[in-house]
């Protein structure tokens, strides 16, 4: 690289700066601290009791090596290989590690838990012994199975399953993921489903 006579002492500097992100411009308090990226302007929400927001946020290799105010960010902004702004945007952290469906977690004190069961034999026993404590007409109500975790048959629960000792109940029963649940026939007769029923859009009821 050529630097010309005409060349400003501070284009100079910002050039040296990127050559080398710890250069110290002498008789000045700043240092440029490496990152790969700088995000800044931004409403960042840490989770830390001690510190509940913050301006920016620096990112080396796989760990944030900076939390702070603008004012803060000064000496990690001349040395970040890119620089975002979020234009007064929010950041939060940790929303892709897990989440929980909070109407579920509130429904399965209420109703049957199936989770954690690991037979199909046994999740039928615990469908049917909650089932004598409820009334007549009443629904049977709960969540949790998932066939792919059983030790003796991994296919999905039928209304064969249950309807010897719910034909006076109709039931209903999602799936762990709760995109599949089971039925049985008097929740399907209540239903108008029949076999003549058409699949609803986007969804499939599994025939004999």
């Amino acid at each position: 690289m050529t630097i010309s006579w005409k060349t400003t002492p501070a284009v100079i500097i910002a050039l040296i700066t990127m050559a080398n992100p710890e250069f110290t411009v002498a008789g000045e308090d700043a240092v440029c601290l490496p990152s790969d990226f700088l995000i800044e302007n931004a409403r960042i929400y840490t989770a830390d009791d001690q510190q509940w927001t913050a301006d920016a946020l620096a990112v080396r290799g796989d760990r944030i090596v900076f939390v702070g105010s603008a004012n803060e960010a000064t000496q990690w902004r001349c040395g970040a290989d890119q620089l975002f702004d979020l234009a007064g945007a929010t950041v939060f952290p940790g929303f892709t590690d897990s989440h929980q469906h909070l109407e579920g977690v509130g429904r399965r004190t209420r109703t049957l838990s199936l989770f954690g069961i690991a037979t199909l034999a046994g999740t039928v026993s615990a469908i049917e012994q909650w089932s004598e404590q409820v009334a007549v007409g009443d629904w049977v109500l709960g969540r949790g199975w998932i066939e792919r975790e059983w030790t003796d048959e991994q296919r999905f629960l039928t209304r064969h399953d249950v309807d010897d000792f719910t034909a006076d109940k109709p039931l209903y029963l999602p799936r762990a993921d709760g995109v599949s649940a089971l039925v049985n026939s008097k929740a399907m007769a209540l239903a108008g489903i029949t076999n003549d029923t058409p699949d609803p859009v986007g969804g499939q009821f599994h025939r004999d």
